[in-house]
Formats: structure tokens, C-alpha cells, sequence
């Protein structure tokens, strides 16, 4: 019995263990070690095939969605700068026309200031005429 279950060990070491290993082979007619899913390997390699097709496939859908994802940013960011653009436009014009307008003003302002001679010339002409015919007409009564 000791000379059958060293041979046991021997042969089987993960029964040594109490535990099955991660992979056993078993022949057709042989009694499994352990309690578990029996798989043949050409079902193994269809798992295998399978589970990388389903990764292979979850890959390509996050590619996609971050791809629409990266189109829908760059469609974004792309308003906001034609936005932008279009503000500095706006702000741009308004600048030109209070800079025109200010332009304008100042020369109102300026052609406002030179009248004043004018006016005091016009002023003493006006009053030396008015003068020189109130003489007049005191010279023909």
C-alpha cells in the first residue's frame, strides 16, 4: 500500500497537494483527478479564437466611439474659434469706429476753435459799417 501510494505521488504529484492542477491531461476511459469542466483542446483553441475575436471586437467599438468622440471635439473646438474669430472681428470694428468717430470730434472740435476769430473780425466789421451809415445818414438830414 505505501509502495502504491509513493508510486501514486510519483506519478500524480498534484494529488500530493490535495488539489488539482491547472492543467491535466486526461486520456479517453481515465478517471478525472478532480472535480471540474471537462474541455476538449480543439473546443480550448475555439474559447481561445472566440475570446480574442470578443477583445478584438470591443477594441474596435472603443476605437470607434473614441474616434466619434474626437471628431465631435474637434467640430467644437473648431466653433469656438470661428467664434472667437468673429468676437475679434466685432471688437475690432467697434474700435475702428469709435476711433473714427473720435477723429471726427476732435476736428469738429478744432474747426470750432478758429471760428472765434471770425466771429470778433465779422463783429467789428459789422459794427463799422453800422457805424459808418448811421454818419451817413446823419450827414443827409
Amino acid at each position: 500500500m505505501r509502495l502504491l501510494l509513493a508510486a501514486s505521488l510519483l506519478v500524480a504529484p498534484q494529488l500530493a497537494y490535495a488539489e488539482c492542477a491547472d492543467l491535466t491531461a486526461l486520456n479517453e476511459g481515465q478517471a478525472a483527478p478532480c472535480d471540474g469542466v471537462h474541455v476538449k483542446s480543439a473546443a480550448v483553441a475555439k474559447i481561445i479564437v472566440d475570446l480574442e475575436a470578443a477583445n478584438q471586437a470591443c477594441n474596435n467599438r472603443v476605437e470607434e466611439q473614441k474616434q466619434k468622440s474626437d471628431t465631435s471635439c474637434q467640430g467644437d473646438l473648431a466653433k469656438k474659434d470661428n467664434h472667437m474669430v468673429t468676437l475679434q472681428n466685432v471688437h475690432n470694428l467697434e474700435k475702428d469706429v469709435r476711433k473714427a468717430q473720435i477723429n471726427f470730434l476732435v476736428d469738429q472740435l478744432d474747426k470750432a476753435q478758429k471760428p472765434g476769430w471770425y466771429f470778433i473780425v465779422g463783429a467789428v466789421s459789422g459794427i463799422a459799417v453800422t457805424m459808418a451809415s448811421a454818419w451817413a445818414l446823419n450827414q443827409i438830414k
